[in-house]
């Protein structure tokens, strides 16, 4: 405001600023003021030359003379009012000059783009220099032809843009507006506009002027920062915090419209181990190997994100999909099962699902995280390329899972537990060469317990360590009571131990005082490890191995095939038996190249010297071929089940493994 007013007080004192008002109005001024100083000239000059002078000659000489003064007094006076006009006017036109000059080159090195538009004649009056740096064409071109700017817009934008010119005209509002541009040379451009209508005192539109700013870079740069907090750099999909906003959104869509989706959680199997066995940059390029066949099957049919780690997110928001999940449960899981081709090598992997679904397992971001995630490991302690729905029973807070857990405790104390022993034959099927031990738990309550659900709640309250050792006494104290029935000694009793009893200290001295205690022979008490549970702790597994051989325990791997299986850890820790899963057992009756594949196995492990088990069989075609390949023994439904200790005994008795009329060994 002070500014304001100085300003004015300046422009006061300047005779030059009020010539831009003369020059509107000067003609009408100089009009009157000639006809009143003249008829006042005239008025006056009468009356006293007549008062004073009565001498008519003389009075009309005086009068003539009265005329010529008249006319020499106003000529001199408009020669200097019109020599004050016209320098006036030369000052004005080059100040006019000047500012238009500066505005010219200020415009110039301005980079944005100003146009001033003329409602009058529908037409553009000023466009700025910059133009021809932002479209490529010159100034001269969009003022002849106005369609230029408006071909220029990119379709997808034009309608919104000339919708936004509009309301800014017709409600005079200043609009912002973003819309892309093709360039003469063909390049598109982001622009940002600006539009102000200015209006005359009748509150009329007088022009509208813009400016227009080119925002390619600062576009690029906020998709870039974009893409940063939104995508995986690795693997190119969704991040977490993407996954998170898109689930959140369809929460709400879903509970305002009473939908159902699914939300999938997918983990890799042992993705730790090809990290520490190959190295970072080979579990990268899995990573991005896993993401791409994530693609190849989902087709658009659902959200896919990468939450981190080894986690993949999949949601599942169309009916039809949501409808259709298991079978594409069953498509993932048959494609990422696939071998991968890694530093020239081929790799197995296998993955853990979870299914939750939207409302029944929680109707918010967080409770259906929390649900699928217990569904995923549900699957994953169930086996290798598993997938489970979502059970109250699984979360670990809720009320059957909490009794549960205190009904554990008390099992170990009760001794509750029991084994259940499955046979293991040769491949022709007709001689039994030794047995597996099989955990089960006879709850006083529920009956029988899956060992799915009891067996990772033992590793979970660190009861597996005490659980494991008495598994370890029963087998000898049942290898002792069968010797005395003659048991010949090349009959193994193997124990499954899980990578949570590799930790223990105690059970190498544990193993060892049992073996003593209850007399066991060398080679007849054989210790059970996964792939999983070896490559955890690959330095402690190697040293636990020399101590057990030390002792004369025999060491099986199993579920061969299924992990990072390569000839390098093989040849590191030198098991004395390979049990081959399942699912590589099941096809080789339909698929050439998976009989081959099981051979090659078998080979290769009595190339190392290692005997073979062929588990899961439950068809005679299966026995057949695996006795054909070379596979020592085999285990399965097909030849006898799971069973107790009584039954199984009489088992062994018909098998002439021992004599009969046999006395239960379990105390």
């Amino acid at each position: 405001m002070k500014e304001r007013t100085r300003r004015e007080a300046q422009e006061a004192r300047d005779p030059l600023s009020h010539w831009p008002v003369l020059l509107r109005r000067g003609p009408l001024l100089i009009a009157l003021l000639y006809a009143m100083v003249g008829v006042l000239w005239i008025l006056s000059s009468d009356y006293w030359a007549e008062t004073l002078v009565s001498n008519p000659d003389l009075l009309g000489v005086i009068q003539t003379w009265k005329g010529i003064t008249f006319i020499g007094v106003t000529a001199l006076a408009l020669y200097v009012a019109m020599r004050s006009l016209y320098h006036a006017i030369a000052v004005i036109n080059r100040k006019v000059e000047e500012r238009e000059t500066r505005f010219s080159e200020m415009a110039q090195y301005i980079p944005e783009v100003f146009w001033i538009w003329d409602p009058s004649r529908e037409k553009l009056s000023y466009v700025s220099p910059a133009f021809e740096t932002i479209w490529g064409e010159s100034v001269d071109s969009i003022l002849d032809d106005p369609n230029l700017w408006l071909n220029s817009i990119h379709p997808q934008d034009r309608k919104r843009v000339l919708e936004g010119l509009r309301y800014s005209r017709t409600h005079y509002q200043t609009i912002s507006q973003q819309y892309r541009i093709q360039r003469a040379d063909g390049a598109w451009r982001w622009v940002q506009e600006r539009t102000y209508p200015i209006c005359c005192e009748n509150n009329s539109l007088e022009r509208l002027i813009g400016v227009v700013e080119d925002i390619t870079e600062q576009r690029y740069q906020q998709e870039a920062l974009h893409e940063a907090a939104h995508y995986d750099r690795l693997t190119g999909l969704p991040n977490r915090y993407y996954f998170h906003e898109r689930l959140e959104q369809q929460c709400h869509d879903s509970m305002a419209n009473h939908g159902q989706f699914a939300l999938l959680l997918i983990d890799l199997d042992r993705f730790k181990n090809i990290n520490d066995s190959l190295g970072h940059s080979a579990g990268d390029e899995l990573l991005r190997q896993v993401s791409r066949r994530l693609h190849l099957v989902m087709e658009q049919r659902g959200f896919i994100a990468r939450l981190g780690g080894d986690e993949f997110a999949i949601l599942l928001s169309r009916k039809r999909d949501c409808e259709n999940r298991e079978a594409l449960i069953r498509e993932l899981i048959d494609s990422l099962s696939r071998p991968y081709r890694i530093q020239d090598e081929s790799s197995f992997m296998t993955l853990s699902i979870g299914v939750a679904l939207f409302p029944a397992d929680g109707s918010d971001v967080e409770n259906l995280m929390r649900s699928v995630d217990v569904a995923m490991y549900s699957a994953k302690r169930s086996g290798r390329n598993q997938w489970c729905y979502f059970h109250q029973s699984q979360d670990e807070s809720s009320p059957e899972r909490l009794r549960l857990e205190a009904d554990i405790h008390q099992a170990v104390k009760r001794q509750e537990f029991e084994l259940h022993y499955q046979a293991q034959f040769s491949a022709c099927g007709r001689r039994m060469n030794g047995t597996e031990c099989l955990l089960r738990w006879q709850h006083p309550e529920r009956g029988m317990v899956s060992p799915g659900e009891f067996i990772p709640l033992l590793e979970e309250t660190g009861l597996i360590a005490e659980v494991g050792i008495f598994v370890i006494e029963q087998a000898c104290r049942s290898i002792r009571g069968w010797r005395e029935q003659g048991l010949p000694e090349d009959f193994s009793v193997a124990v499954n131990i899980s990578a949570r009893q590799l930790s223990d200290e105690y059970l190498l001295s544990e193993t060892e005082r049992l073996m003593e205690a209850y007399d066991v022979p060398p080679g007849m008490l054989e210790l059970e490890l996964t792939e999983t549970s070896l490559m955890e702790e690959p330095t402690h597994a190697r040293r636990l191995f020399e101590g057990l051989r030390a002792i004369g325990v025999r060491i099986a791997i199993d579920d061969f095939g299924t992990g990072y299986s390569s000839l390098n850890y093989l040849r590191e820790f030198a098991p004395d038996i390979l049990k081959i899963d399942k699912s590589f057992v099941d096809p080789i009756v339909e698929s050439t190249r998976d009989r081959d594949l099981v051979a090659g196995i078998i080979q290769l492990a009595h190339t190392l010297r290692i005997k073979v088990v062929g588990e899961g069989i439950e068809e005679e075609a299966q026995r057949a071929i695996l006795e054909e390949v070379g596979c020592d023994w085999i285990q399965g439904y097909l030849l006898a089940r799971p069973q107790p200790i009584t039954e199984f005994e009489q088992l062994m008795v018909d098998y002439g493994v021992i004599q009969g009329d046999t006395v239960q060994t379990s105390p």
